[in-house]
Parts: C-alpha cells; structure tokens; sequence
C-alpha cells in the first residue's frame, strides 16, 4: 500500500470519527474540521487514482479490488458536489464511514496478476466505465437516504424518536435527496450503458451479446426506471419509494458482487485480465 493511500485512509477515518461526534453532539465545529479532513482525504485519494491511472494507463477497474476504490472515490465525489447544493449535513456521519470501509475493503483485497486486455484502454472504455461508476454512485447514495427513511418513518410510528433516531433528517429531505440522486443517477447509468453498447460493437461487431452481467445491467436499468416513472409520472414518495429503492439496489449489487464473478461473460473479473 503505497504512503498517499495510507494518508488517504487515514483522512477518511478521521473525518468518519468527526462526523459521527457531531451526530451526537451537535457542535458545528466537529462538522467543518471533518468537512475539511473529508476534501483533504478526496484530494489524497483523487491523487492516488492519477498515480494508478498513470501506471496502468486506464481508469483501475478490472477486478473486484481496484474497482472497489473506484466506486468509493465516485461515491465521495458525487456526495461533496450534492452537499454544496442540498447541505443534508447528518448524512456525512453515514456516507463518510462508508467510503472509509470500501476503501479498506480494497486495500485489503488481493490484485489479480496479469495484463490488461488490450481492448480495455481505449476511449470508449473510459466513456462507458466513468458515467456507470459515477450513476452507481448516485444510486448507493439514494440507496443511504432510503435506509435511513424507513428507520426514521418507523421510529416515528413507534413514537421512539430519541438517541441516533432523533439526529437524522426530516422524512421530507431524506425523500428530495433519494429523489434527487437517483433522478441524476439514473441518466448517468444510461449514458454508460449506451456507451458500452457502442464500445461492443467498435470491439467485437456486436451491440448485444447476451453477456450475464449486460442481461443484469439491463434488468437493473428497468427496475431504476420504474423507480423513476412512478416518482415522476405517480408521484410517488416516502415509504413506497424507499422500498423500491432499496429493491433496486439490492439488484445494482447483485450484478456486482455475484455476476461479475461469473466465468463465461466478457465482463467477468477474470476474463478482464490476464492473456
């Protein structure tokens, strides 16, 4: 582990702990020593991404491990830009440890040995990897809100609105900030998915090729699109709409962590690298 991602680590945690001493106690300063510590710790990790780009000549994202990072980086970077806007301050004491913990995860997780495939360092690779990555991260962020919605909505009901319960957001800004990532997200999630399309015809002369993990993306774009058009087209909020978030993410994960694994699809982790 190279000395920036260790100082990179070490930021994160450090600015989890502050976060979640300002949870509890409430005190501004704890927020803006943990804002700041949380920007130091994304220029350290932004810094080891260059480093590791650099090297490998393409975005790290060929095996569980490198992709790991990648996620946690988007995931840190959507969330700063939409605090800039939203300023849902609470949610940091959540999005912060995360991050923390999918950095760790992959700092602890083997490389796989080999070469890249040489169809992975081209533009439209980069094209179809960066708005997945960075949609994916919207929806783990939409994911966080939902969570925590329906923890809220059932203390309420249960008239137990004290402790952790009674620090988190209002029902109603939990909503707008589900509402609002994966409104975002969702576009973003497209765009790579079209990209990827193109990217598999300019490298294999297929659009489609019944790939496990692109037959997975696709069920995972419709679920978000559902989740979209009844918000939009029905209305819906609150309780529905946390549900079915959560549904969707669960499916976003699935095709992570289990299809990607898979051996046979062009996709798979291991077919990534090596040869």
């Amino acid at each position: 582990m190279s000395i920036v991602f260790i100082l990179t680590l070490t930021l994160l945690g450090v600015a989890s702990i502050l976060f979640s001493l300002f949870l509890s106690k409430r005190k501004k300063g704890l927020f803006l020593a943990g804002k700041w510590i949380l920007w130091a710790g994304f220029g350290m990790w932004s810094l080891e991404l260059l480093l590791r780009t650099t090297k490998l000549g393409v975005i790290p994202v060929y095996d569980l491990r490198s992709s790991l990072f990648f996620w946690g980086w988007c995931g840190i970077f959507v969330y700063l830009l939409l605090q800039i806007k939203l300023r849902l301050t609470v949610l940091s004491a959540f999005v912060a440890p995360l991050a923390f913990v999918l950095a760790l995860i992959s700092s602890a997780l083997p490389s796989v040995d080999g070469s890249l495939k040489p169809y992975l360092k081209g533009l439209w690779f980069h094209l179809h990897v960066i708005p997945m990555f960075l949609g994916i991260s919207l929806f783990f962020l939409s994911s966080v809100a939902a969570g925590l919605y329906l923890w809220v909505d059932r203390a309420l009901k249960n008239r137990k609105m004290k402790g952790l319960s009674s620090q988190l957001p209002s029902l109603a800004g939990l909503d707008q900030f589900g509402h609002y990532t994966v409104t975002y997200g969702f576009p973003l999630y497209s765009m790579g998915m079209m990209a990827g399309a193109l990217y598999s015809q300019a490298t294999f002369g297929k659009y489609w090729q019944w790939d496990p993990k692109e037959v997975w993306a696709l069920v995972t774009w419709l679920l978000y699109a559902i989740l979209l058009h009844e918000r939009l087209a029905l209305g819906w909020k609150g309780k529905k709409a946390a549900t079915l978030t959560l549904l969707c993410f669960c499916a976003l994960l699935f095709t992570y962590l289990v299809i990607s694994h898979l051996e046979g699809g062009y996709h798979s982790f291991k077919s990534l690298s090596g040869g």
